[in-house]
């Protein structure tokens, strides 16, 4: 059955409805880095719900000019109204007029050295991550080789008895001149991410492949001539293959697992009442020649 004009113009409306409202709701949590995205897709979706009013509440002919002036004056009112709350909210949340409420912070282990610290790589905002992030800012690529180059404030931390991730050698042969070797990662301690990363002193990546996908090997920064994060990862594990050119009498490899439960490191103190801890990472990082 065919539906009436006006009852398909409300069904319309009903589907708006839908999804601007928890659009705009989700739009508090997704944080100002998507902000704009979001207010841009609401205001579109907004913007052509509006034919939809008039033709669901149709008026006498001498009142349609009226209501589209006041149809075609709302946009403009969303403009000023979003321009004039964007100059509210940055004169009201400046540098240093609010408590910064986010806290970010890692922790990272040697398996082969003990050797543990705290590392963010934003600046400490309270008491709590100035208490840990007590060392100014620098990289610290055999901690966290994902991220060559970058600036992480850091400190001592506790070492926590973190079974180190496996690696199993499949097959290892030399075919014109280059070293094909298939490894399998796998953690001891249940991570689904895990990692693997090159020296580059020891060998030169020609060819990657992991889980059955190629990658780049390209990307070289720093020392370390390749690598890569797998997140969810089976409990067997992912398989690796690497076509090198060796360059030393083995290839220097870094492996890592990372979970997200800070609670298993000794001492550790979650942030005060009012702070809310984001993206925190366990990470259990262990040299490997072969």
């Amino acid at each position: 059955m065919r539906l009436p004009v006006p009852g398909s113009n409300l069904l319309a409306l009903a589907v708006a409805a839908i999804m601007l409202g928890p659009g705009f709701w989700i739009g508090f949590d997704i944080g100002l880095n998507a902000g704009p995205l979001s207010a841009v897709l609401l205001a579109m979706f907004a913007t052509l719900a509006l034919p939809l009013i008039e033709a669901a509440w149709p008026l006498p002919d001498d009142m349609v000019p009226r209501r589209r002036t006041r149809i075609a004056a709302v946009p403009a009112l969303v403009v000023v109204s979003t321009v004039a709350l964007l100059a509210t909210g940055v004169v009201a949340n400046r540098e240093g007029a609010t408590d910064v409420r986010q806290e970010a912070v890692a922790y990272s282990v040697d398996a082969d050295t003990k050797r543990a610290q705290w590392a963010s790589s934003t600046v400490p905002a309270s008491e709590w991550s100035r208490s840990m992030l007590s060392e100014p800012a620098l990289p610290l690529e055999d901690a966290f080789p994902w991220l060559p180059g970058s600036a992480l404030w850091h400190g001592p931390a506790p070492t926590a008895e973190l079974s180190a991730p496996a690696v199993t050698v499949l097959r290892d042969v030399t075919r014109d001149g280059a070293r094909e070797l298939t490894l399998r990662l796998s953690s001891r301690r249940d991570a689904s991410t895990l990692g693997l990363w090159v020296d580059a002193s020891s060998a030169t990546v020609r060819s990657a492949t992991v889980a059955g996908r190629n990658l780049p090997t390209d990307r070289a920064k720093g020392k370390w001539a390749f690598g890569f994060r797998f997140h969810g990862a089976r409990v067997d594990g992912v398989e690796v293959r690497l076509v090198l050119d060796q360059l030393g009498e083995g290839a220097r490899l870094r492996i890592a697992d990372s979970t997200h439960d800070l609670s298993v490191v000794p001492g550790f103190i979650p942030p005060p009442r009012g702070r809310v801890l984001v993206t925190p990472e366990v990470v259990v990082t262990r040299a490997l020649i072969l």
